[in-house]
């Protein structure tokens, strides 16, 4: 990334922006955020043995827990994390949201193929002034105070802080990328995807040091669909012969996997490392018939449960995974909590008629 001193003037999601490729500030107020403890142990029936992992939820008869840690969102309200209940505004249909500095960034569609980067800032009831067209898709850290997004007529990847007093974004622009595609934001490192020249446009992953502007291709994984906190291991979707698809957890340095399983959809981790997410499908829609959690270094599962339609999971803390679940299309959809060690569960969100593409976990892949 060359070292370019003119300074380009921009509106990024709702403040003045001067967007360089080694960086820029824009003004922003800092507000505390709130400190978020593990969840606590889970009240119900008595757990399964090790040896007999899988659980079956009967959602009529869970106990009512405390509400989601991480951030999540029914329609277009915002609860937990980092910041205070925030509301998206307008009417506008919303691709994408995560938590950032207190406030919100969220990706809304314009069009049939356009969207924009728009910023809800802390304790507003309204955007910010100005915006960025075309951004394809949006990241943010654990921690929401960092993020990283991508747009696409640009063949850019955009990181911003909001941590300091001012906002400090960097960019990376090659004329050689193709649409591009933000997976992961650790510190100032950024993995992204940037299709080639072609059709089918041949597709490679990248890690980008922001601060120092070098990128190295990662070649060790397939097909990417997360990465563990620590940044060395990727959930990696492999497609293999006669329609098998299959994932594993493949170390990025190396490439060496630590596991196949072609019965598991591979999602995510666990805070630790030692859980990795999974699911039954390989997200062709709807909800799945289960939700497992796996050893991330041997594959052996963890814990399974059954007995509900799983719209999405994610990890709450090491131990815990929250659940999007209902009982089958335009039935009551809550969230519910379920520790990995007992295969307990509570209710996190009381089960509604929100619909069930009105709830979200903020940090699931969907």
């Amino acid at each position: 990334m060359k070292n370019v001193r003119v300074r380009l003037i921009m509106l990024v999601a709702g403040l003045t922006v001067a967007a360089v490729t080694t960086g820029a500030t824009l003004a922003v107020r800092k507000v505390p955020q709130e400190s978020v403890s593990a969840a606590g142990p889970l009240s119900g029936a008595p757990a399964p043995s090790a040896a007999q992992p899988q659980v079956k939820v009967d959602l009529a008869k869970l106990p009512q827990g405390q509400l989601p840690q991480m951030a999540f969102m029914v329609d277009r309200v915002v609860r937990g994390g980092t910041g205070p209940v925030a509301t998206v505004p307008g009417k506008q249909p919303i691709e994408q949201v995560v938590r950032f500095g207190g406030g919100l960034l969220a990706v809304l569609s314009t069009g049939d193929v356009t969207s924009e980067l728009r910023r809800v800032e802390p304790y507003a009831e309204a955007f910010s002034p100005g915006r960025v067209a075309g951004v394809t898709n949006l990241v943010a850290s654990a921690e929401e105070d960092l993020a990283a997004y991508a747009v696409a007529g640009q063949s850019a990847v955009y990181w911003v802080d909001s941590r300091d007093t001012e906002l400090v974004q960097r960019s990376l622009k090659r004329p050689e990328y193709g649409r591009t595609a933000v997976l992961a934001v650790r510190g100032d490192l950024v993995y992204f995807s940037a299709e080639g020249k072609g059709y089918p446009a041949p597709e490679t992953y990248y890690r980008w040091d922001s601060r120092s502007g070098q990128v190295t291709a990662v070649k060790t994984v397939h097909g990417f669909e997360g990465l563990n906190t620590a940044g060395t291991a990727a959930a990696d979707f492999v497609s293999g012969a006669a329609q098998t698809f299959c994932s594993a957890v493949t170390e990025l340095e190396s490439g060496k996997r630590r596991f196949l399983t072609c019965k598991y959809s591979l999602d995510g981790f666990t805070p630790d490392d030692r859980t990795v997410v999974a699911s039954e499908g390989f997200r062709d829609g709807g909800a799945e018939a289960f939700t497992a959690a796996l050893d991330a270094t041997t594959g052996q599962v963890r814990r399974q449960w059954v007995g509900a339609q799983f719209v999405m999971a994610v990890a709450e803390d090491d131990n815990h995974l929250l659940m999007v679940v209902d009982s089958g299309e335009d039935t009551a959809v809550g969230i519910i909590r379920c520790s990995i060690g007992t295969g307990t569960c509570e209710m996190a969100l009381p089960r509604d008629r929100y619909g069930r593409d009105k709830v979200q976990l903020l940090g699931a892949r969907t």
